[in-house]
């Protein structure tokens, strides 16, 4: 699925990643279901693989709060899309893609 908004396009940051889902995904709950049936999946697959393809320099740089922030972002923006079962899943899928990304870093030593 392609990006519309060309924000994802190149390897971000994960400080920034997590500063701009968490602003995003904050008033969830507010946003119209017209928008989140229309936007709802689109930002969180966008989301997803921001995570995954983020640059391995910024996993050294990374505190462990701000991918817990990304994820938990991303988990409550699924709340109105998703049911609970699926979502619980989507959310570990993602955690374990990234935990296999970790191990697989040359920075391992950092995040053990």
């Amino acid at each position: 699925m392609a990006d519309p908004s060309g924000l994802f396009t190149t390897k971000m940051d994960l400080n920034l990643l997590s500063i701009i889902v968490t602003a995003l995904s904050n008033p969830y709950q507010m946003y119209h279901k017209d928008f989140i049936a229309e936007y709802g999946l689109k930002f969180v697959d966008v989301c997803t693989r921001a995570l995954k393809e983020a640059p391995e320099k910024s996993l050294r740089d990374v505190r462990r709060e701000r991918i817990e922030s990304v994820i938990k972002s991303i988990d409550n923006f699924q709340r109105r899309i998703v049911a609970k079962e699926e979502r619980e899943k989507m959310t570990e899928v993602v955690k374990l893609e990234f935990a296999l990304m970790c191990l697989k870093s040359s920075y391992l030593e950092r995040r053990i």
